[in-house]
């Protein structure tokens, strides 16, 4: 799914309206609609107040209210004077207000409101045009509201938030526990400095015309379920006479002293997600465990007891190699490394000390094998990268990297993201907040490498992979309902996401 631009919203909107055709005031009263049925089946209150403005966001905002109202809720509108003129259609949706519904006008010499706690509090001041930050009373009114302890949600976007342009970590924006955006979500909801504010994203259609969205370009796509299934399904099902060769052999260089854990962690991710073989290269020092928890995996032992030496070894037989879990810095371990980046002709997944490794001596990194996979998170890419000002920077530091070293860069996160040599990004939309356990990403390089091993194109397997571990902690989280889950208790849900994807789509 495209992410696109606000312009191009806006262009969309304009070019539905023209030839579906439909008034824009009726693209309006839909929009309220899929709201309003959005907030009745899934909260249970009985008292709400709009924070509307004068654009078509507060058309929204306002329709909103009456239809509320019209369901028999209380609701208070406060009309927020945040411009001199008003939209055509948020004037008629004005006019369209019950004289039941109570209205208080808010501007620099009124905006201290008595707000009440049992009251859902309800965002539609500024929509996707807005282009510069919230200064003087209505920056001030924003964090005040944000103090308040009502639930609070935001029409399309939170007010403050500009759609897909860097803003200032100083901006005042309305902190929403939902937003309810139409059509997409937008760029700066799936990033972190502006998407903390976003709370959880609900899409609803509201009918734009599709057929103009496939014109518009865009180098910004959201996975959706159905996309990853169908790129999953490409080697499904598995051919009657099939045997362990056919799925491919992967290597994971994995563990040392103290850190056997991630070497179990993704071998088990690996068997579950589908290879047909798995061989470790491990330091002695954890024979005994990957031995007793992972008996499925051979084993390949590094000449040092306690780390991986850079020791003679023949990766041909290897389809997918995974390398970095818990390895450690040790010198002999970073010699293993670039030894191995110059001579293996397979793609590699490269975790955490991998990673580490790769920003000691940056110079290496012109060794990567075309097309191999870099999974760090913030911190490694960091190192890898430098520093950045604002999340847009990060995401061209991100994109440039991925082309100049010609490799698959995941920045592992909320809404995961992974730059493509192409200068795509693939924003992920599953996982969730328990998932900040250690051990996660021992888990997912585990997943990538199988996907790989079974034939997957690099771009395809890491998609997959990062939606299907995300989608195995979202149904762990669900069913332990708990703050945290482990990796261990993400694993066993593995085999139901690899279900889910496998499901054929029936469309009515």
């Amino acid at each position: 799914m495209k992410i696109l631009s606000a312009s191009q919203i806006r262009e969309l909107d304009r070019l539905t309206i023209l030839h579906k055709p439909i008034a824009s005031i009726d693209l309006m009263e839909t929009a309220a609609s899929k709201c309003v049925q959005w907030i009745s089946q899934n909260l249970n209150a009985q008292s709400f107040v709009v924070l509307a403005g004068r654009g078509n966001n507060g058309g929204d905002g306002l329709a909103i209210a009456r239809l509320l109202h019209n369901q028999g809720k209380d609701v208070q509108v406060f009309w927020i004077e945040n411009s001199s003129q008003i939209s055509l259609d948020c004037q008629t949706n004005y006019e369209r207000l019950p004289k039941e519904i109570s209205v208080t006008l808010v501007n620099a010499q009124n905006n201290h409101l008595h707000i009440p706690v049992e009251s859902v509090c309800i965002d539609a001041i500024f929509g996707v045009g807005l282009s510069r930050p919230l200064e003087g009373w209505l920056g001030d009114f924003i964090r005040n509201i944000n103090q308040l302890p009502n639930l609070k949600i935001a029409i399309d976007v939170p007010s403050g938030m500009y759609a897909d342009s860097p803003q200032s970590q100083a901006s005042s924006i309305f902190k929403a526990d939902y937003t309810l955006t139409f059509h997409q979500a937008k760029l700066n909801m799936l990033l972190p400095q502006t998407g903390n504010f976003a709370g959880k994203i609900v899409v609803l259609d509201i009918g734009l015309l599709k057929d103009y969205e496939r014109e518009m370009s865009s180098d910004y796509f959201l996975l959706s379920e159905s996309r990853v299934q169908s790129w999953y399904q490409e080697r499904l099902p598995r051919p009657i006479f099939a045997h362990k060769g056919t799925f491919g052999h992967s290597l994971l260089v994995a563990g040392s002293l103290g850190k056997g854990g991630a070497s179990i962690l993704a071998a088990k991710a690996c068997l579950l997600s589908g290879t047909g073989l798995l061989t470790l290269l491990a330091p002695p020092c954890n024979y005994s465990p990957l031995q007793t928890a992972v008996p499925e995996a051979m084993l390949l032992l590094s000449s040092a007891p306690n780390y991986i030496r850079n020791d003679k070894h023949d990766f041909s037989p290897f389809k997918a190699i995974g390398v970095g879990c818990g390895i450690g810095l040790h010198e002999e371990t970073q010699v293993f490394l670039k030894n191995l980046l110059q001579n293996v002709q397979v793609p590699l997944v490269l975790d955490a000390d991998a990673l580490n490794i790769l920003a000691q001596n940056p110079a290496w990194l012109s060794f990567l094998p075309p097309n191999s996979i870099l999974t760090p998170h913030h911190k490694e890419f960091e190192r890898l990268a430098g520093t950045w000002q604002n999340d847009h920077e990060a995401l061209e530091k991100q994109l440039n990297f991925a082309q100049k070293y010609h490799c698959f860069v995941l920045f592992k996160g909320a809404y995961s993201r992974i730059a493509t040599p192409q200068g795509k990004i693939f924003f992920n939309p599953t996982g969730n907040p328990a998932m900040a356990t250690g051990g996660m990403g021992d888990v997912l390089t585990g997943i990538i490498t199988a996907l790989l091993a079974q034939g997957y194109e690099p771009e395809k397997a890491l998609c997959i992979g990062v939606y299907a571990h995300g989608l195995a902690g979202d149904l762990a989280q669900q069913k332990n309902n708990a703050v945290a889950i482990t990796p261990t208790m993400l694993l066993e849900h593995l085999p139901l996401a690899w279900t889910r994807l496998a499901q054929k789509q029936v469309f009515a």
